[in-house]
């Protein structure tokens, strides 16, 4: 993609996939290479999830390790349940948007997630401990275009 002398490429990393509204397991990507905007790499790739009564980290592609120890807490739930609120960039476009357009204005899409981690101690199944938090994504998301 163009725009004037400036190419304008997609940023491989926006998406954030979780499996319907509320997910045990997270994905994401990051790179430190900024020449490498091209896509994903699998050294790239990492992600959350609950495995055998342990949260686990993804360290690059199908290499899950575990980042809580079942022998000491058992995680019993864990959650990630996204939350996309848009802002209107209309004020951006030179030009008024046709009535009825799904693509214009563009929108900036702020993203946060519901975290949700549950668990028992395994000596004792009485002791239990609960812990939620909202987390929001740096990357935001820009969805549509103005009308040229």
């Amino acid at each position: 993609m163009r725009r004037g002398d400036e190419t304008i490429t997609v940023n491989p990393h926006a998406e954030i996939t979780a499996a319907g509204g509320a997910a045990t397991v997270v994905a994401l990507s990051f790179s430190t290479d900024a020449g490498d905007a091209v896509g994903v790499d699998d050294n790239e790739r990492f992600g959350f999830r609950l495995h055998n009564g342990a949260i686990e980290v993804q360290l690059g592609a199908r290499n899950w390790q575990a980042l809580s120890d079942p022998g000491t807490v058992v995680v019993t739930s864990f959650s990630v349940v996204p939350r996309v609120d848009e802002a209107d960039l209309a004020t951006f476009c030179t030009k008024q948007c046709s009535a009825g357009s799904t693509t214009c204005p563009p929108r900036q899409q702020i993203r946060s997630y519901a975290i949700g981690v549950a668990g028992r101690s395994a000596a004792d199944a009485l002791v239990t401990r609960e812990l939620r938090s909202v987390v929001r994504v740096r990357n935001d998301v820009v969805v549509g275009s103005c009308e040229a």
